[in-house]
């Protein structure tokens, strides 16, 4: 039987110190399926519950597991370097450091180049009469110190960490500057080129991490300033220079205090720094200082943590949906695609030619980042969700063709949930009925709490800082920044120019820009999504129930008419024997218009199709387009119409004048003739009963008058030669 052997990754050994999250422990045992870990006493700090010393074995998977998942923590070996615990490691120092210690490393080597070259000597004298030189050699070291350890990280050099200028390094230009003395700038460089020779690079590393601030500055000076920070910060929001006075201020009468006492005390130090004090208003704690200072609401929407965030898995997952008044005055009339609009349309749109704000409507899938749905809301509209809603389901494609966009508006399809505030537009019966019935889970976020919608938030702020700001007449967040421009003078976009380029902004900008969240464009996010798992469609029929018109109508012989199409079906013309003139409710969808739906009072929904075929499968702005054309009039050809309408009416005025010349018989038998002639055709059981029986219309011979009579015998002899005649007689 073959054992399988698994390789274990021994993390830890004897006399190994480490910590998992807060705790501390140390290995004392290796055994094969784990460690013997004495585990230091621990408490916890939330609950306070205090965790006794114990001897516990962990085991390989678990010391792999906090590896994995960064909770593992090595403190010391026993076989690694003892260093002096005032001692820096290497791999501890910070970038500002290090670049400190290139500037002395590279003057220190220029200053070696100068004495080998015999430029200058090697005493201290040397160094201060050649400060200048070998400043001015130590630039080419020093540029020669960094692209070598640019190289060091496989070919990425590092730009910003030693300085964005190799030439002029700018901790050499700090020193130049603060050091204008060239003998005591020759001394310094003299006492790096002796540490670097005898103790190495290590010793050119400064100290100032363990800087304790200017003399003075005890620990009590430290919390009587603190505490005076904090009895002042507050919604008022006091300035650091203002905290700066009052401190001064609250030092001078303590030591007034103190010196007046009966046992006098030490007076406090007065050589109080901004920096000082902005230190110890930091000891209160950002989270506890923005509190005081802003109010925890405010505090609490800018710092709140997220944690891993919003994960899916697919498009279509998480749509999340939101307003925005655009930082922009558009021009509200109507001109070229958007024409064919209504009157009553317009005027409810607002479009009255006046320069106003307007509010869009915006949905955003998650998953991809791509935008499902934008449009302009006017003020008032009551089903804002349900018009987006229809957007996020609709193909686009015909309206990025429209504006002339070079990639199709593709993204839609049916969203598995939808993030919504909790504003008026969304907050009503019908908003969750529509949601209800799509099979859509709600979920609601709270006013003033933007993290629970991040995604159409940045959307927004993308929207403001790479295309709002590009047009003139933009308004500005407050009074101040707008200064003296007036946004309604200087507007000249038009609400067609905005919303032709706003869908082009989204279908060739948006969608083709690089998202550092995905790593691709949205539009690339998308097809990578959908070709994994197709996005989810409903039929025309659910559409119409969730976002279609209801409507009444009046059954006729011709079925229902709605917006000027016919709709007919064999179910309709039966109700029609049976319920002449009947009202009934009619469900119309603009986004297709070859079918509506039709029910009478409380039963169920029938799809009735139009008439006219050519209507199947066309939308709303076909049907525009189409009376558009039907309105339009030939001036030609309308006086000719209404000549001839003269004319006639000129003849019939003639005609009813010799109306009294002709003598209409009305006699008892012609009124019965009369009768008898409009009832001829009526079928009745009667009629039916003394009618001769049914015979068949092809039953009877039927012979082409227009051709010769041949013999009886001939016509025999033809009909049997032929055939018999398939061809339907009815044609």
């Amino acid at each position: 039987m073959a054992v399988s052997l698994v390789q274990r990754h021994h993390l830890l050994e004897v006399g190994c110190n480490f910590r998992v999250g807060p705790r501390h422990g140390s290995v004392v045992e290796a055994r094969p399926e784990g460690f013997l870990v004495v585990w230091e006493e621990w408490s916890d700090p939330e609950t306070g519950v205090i965790t006794e010393r114990a001897h516990r074995l962990l085991t390989h998977e678990h010391v792999e597991a906090d590896n994995r998942h960064g909770q593992l923590v090595i403190l010391s070996r026993p076989r690694a370097m003892e260093t002096d615990p005032d001692d820096i490691l290497r791999h501890l120092r910070t970038h500002e450091e290090t670049s400190r210690m290139l500037v002395r490393k590279a003057c220190a080597l220029a200053a070696e180049e100068l004495i080998a070259e015999d430029r200058m000597g090697h005493r201290r004298r040397d160094f201060e009469e050649h400060a200048e030189l070998i400043v001015a050699r130590a630039r080419t070291a020093h540029a020669r110190l960094v692209a070598a350890m640019g190289r060091s990280t496989r070919g990425r050099r590092k730009r910003a960490v030693y300085g964005s200028n190799a030439n002029r390094p700018p901790f050499l230009f700090e020193l130049e500057v603060k050091n204008d003395n060239p003998a005591s700038k020759g001394a310094s460089i003299y006492n790096w080129l002796r540490k670097l020779r005898t103790k190495g690079e290590d010793s050119l590393f400064d100290a100032y991490r363990r800087c304790g601030g200017k003399a003075g500055h005890t620990a009590e000076l430290a919390d009587f300033v603190a505490g005076v920070v904090d009895d002042l910060a507050d919604m008022e929001r006091p300035s650091i220079s203002s905290l700066h006075d009052s401190v001064l201020a609250a030092i001078q009468a303590e030591n007034a205090r103190r010196f007046s006492a009966d046992f006098p005390l030490p007076s406090l130090s007065n050589r109080v720094s901004k920096a000082f004090v902005k230190r110890q208003a930091d000891r209160l704690g950002c989270a506890a200082y923005a509190i005081r200072s802003t109010g925890f609401d405010r505090a609490y929407r800018d710092m709140h943590a997220l944690g891993v965030g919003i994960t899916t898995y697919r498009a279509l997952e998480r749509v999340e949906i939101d307003e925005y008044t655009i930082d922009l005055t558009l021009l509200l009339r109507l001109t070229g695609i958007f024409k064919l609009l209504a009157p009553h349309e317009i005027v409810a749109l607002g479009f009255d030619g006046a320069a106003r704000r307007v509010v869009i409507s915006a949905a955003i899938d998650v998953h991809t980042r791509c935008l499902l749905a934008l449009q302009i809301v006017p003020e008032g509209t009551p089903d804002t969700l349900r018009q987006t809603l229809e957007m996020i389901y609709t193909d686009k494609t015909p309206l990025s063709d429209a504006v002339g966009c070079r990639f199709d508006w593709v993204q839609h399809g049916a969203p598995e949930e939808a993030v919504l505030d909790r504003g008026s537009p969304y907050v009503s019966d019908e908003a969750y009925h529509i949601l209800a019935s799509l099979g859509i889970t709600n979920i609601g976020s709270p006013a003033g709490k933007p993290w629970l919608k991040p995604f159409i938030e940045r959307t927004f702020r993308t929207l403001h800082s790479t295309f709002l700001q590009r047009f003139s007449g933009r308004n500005f967040e407050n009074p101040v920044k707008r200064g003296d421009n007036d946004p309604a003078a200087r507007a000249t976009l038009t609400i067609e120019e905005f919303l032709g380029w706003l869908v082009r902004w989204t279908v060739d900008g948006y969608h083709n820009r690089r998202h550092e969240g995905l790593g691709m464009t949205p539009l690339q996010a998308w097809e990578e999504a959908t070709s994994h798992m197709p996005v989810r469609q409903i039929t025309n029929r659910e559409m119409r129930l969730a976002f279609g018109t209801r409507v009444h109508r009046t059954l006729g012989r011709h079925g229902l008419k709605v917006m000027h199409v016919t709709y007919q079906s064999d179910a309709l013309t039966q109700r029609w024997f049976a319920h002449g003139g009947e009202r009934l409710e009619i469900c119309h969808w603009g986004g297709d218009i070859g079918a509506i739906e039709v029910r009478a009072g409380n039963g169920e929904w029938v799809t009735v199709p139009a008439t006219d075929e050519r209507w199947i499968g066309k939308d709303e702005s076909d049907l525009h387009v189409w009376l558009e054309q039907r309105q339009t009039k030939d001036p030609e050809a309308e006086a000719a119409r209404l000549a001839l309408i003269h004319d006639i009416d000129a003849h019939t005025k003639a005609l009813k004048l010799a109306k009294g010349l002709f003598a209409r018989p009305r006699t008892a038998n012609g009124v019965e003739l009369t009768e008898a002639h409009f009832a001829r055709h009526i079928d009745t059981s009667e009629r039916r009963y003394t009618a001769e029986p049914y015979r068949d219309l092809l039953a009877d011979e039927v012979l082409d008058e227009s051709q010769p009579a041949a013999e009886p015998e001939t016509m025999a002899t033809l009909e049997a030669a032929e055939g018999p005649d398939d061809e339907d007689l009815l044609e």
